[in-house]
C-alpha cells in the first residue's frame, strides 16, 4: 500500500489517496481542485472505491460531489454531520468561501465501524469529536496509519473555536482515541506534515504533561 497527498485549495488541505497494491484506491477528504484529482487518480489506473469524508467543513469536501460523478462511488460521511455537509452556512463555505459549497452523504459513519474496501484497504473508525461535532478519524492498523483530519497536527492540534462545546472535548478524545494507538503509527494530518502517535504524545505541546492544555 501507499499513501499519496495531494494539497489542495487556498487553505492547503491535504487529500489523500491510499492505494493498494493491487491498484485499487480510497480517497481521504477531497478538499478542493477537483480536476487535479480527478485527473491524477485516472492517471494512475486506479479503481476508486470510496471517498472517506472526516468532516465536513468545508476545506475538505469540496470536490465530494465531482468525484463521485466522476468514479460512481459513495461517499462516506461521519453521521450527525449530514446536515453539515449539505448547508453552506454549517459547513462554513457560506460564511468563508467564496462560492456555497454543498456535498452528499451517501453512507453514515460513526465510530467504532470498520470499512473493509478489499486488497487491504480496511479502516477502523474512531469518533473523535471536539473540532467538529463529529469527527471521524481512520484507522489502518494493518498498515500502521491514521488519517486524523483536523483533529490532530504535527505539534499542533485542530481548531477548538468551531465546536459548540468545551474545548477539553477535543483533548481529551485525542488522548483516549488517537494517544493509545502504538507510538508508530504515522499520522497522516488535514494540514501540515505527517508525524507519528509517539513523536506528538511525547512532545505536542497541547498533550504533554507540561504543556499548554494540560487537563
Amino acid at each position: 500500500m501507499k499513501v499519496e497527498k495531494k494539497i489542495t485549495g487556498m487553505f492547503q488541505e491535504n487529500c489523500y489517496l491510499v492505494i493498494s497494491d493491487a491498484a485499487t484506491a480510497v480517497v481521504v477528504d477531497p478538499g478542493d481542485d477537483a480536476p487535479l484529482l480527478v485527473g491524477r487518480i485516472k492517471e494512475l489506473g486506479v479503481e476508486l472505491k470510496a471517498i472517506l469524508i472526516t468532516h465536513t467543513h468545508y476545506d475538505h469536501i469540496g470536490a465530494v460531489d465531482a468525484l463521485r460523478e466522476a468514479f460512481q462511488v459513495k461517499s462516506y460521511v461521519p453521521a450527525g454531520e449530514q446536515e453539515m455537509i449539505a448547508d453552506p452556512l454549517k459547513n462554513l463555505s457560506g460564511l468563508y468561501a467564496d462560492v456555497a459549497i454543498t456535498a452528499a452523504a451517501d453512507e453514515l459513519v460513526d465510530g467504532g465501524q470498520v470499512l473493509d474496501f478489499g486488497d487491504g484497504l480496511r479502516f477502523e473508525t474512531l469518533l473523535v469529536p471536539g473540532h467538529s461535532p463529529y469527527s471521524i478519524c481512520y484507522y489502518m492498523p494493518g498498515s500502521g496509519c491514521v488519517f486524523s483530519g483536523d483533529t490532530l497536527f504535527r505539534q499542533s492540534v485542530g481548531r477548538m473555536d468551531l465546536y459548540d462545546g468545551p474545548a477539553t472535548d477535543l483533548l481529551n478524545n485525542i488522548k483516549e482515541k488517537l494517544l493509545t494507538l502504538p507510538e508508530k503509527t504515522v499520522v497522516y494530518a488535514g494540514h501540515g506534515l505527517n508525524t507519528t502517535i509517539g513523536t506528538e504524545k511525547n512532545t505536542n505541546p497541547f498533550l504533554t504533561e507540561d504543556g499548554l492544555w494540560m487537563l
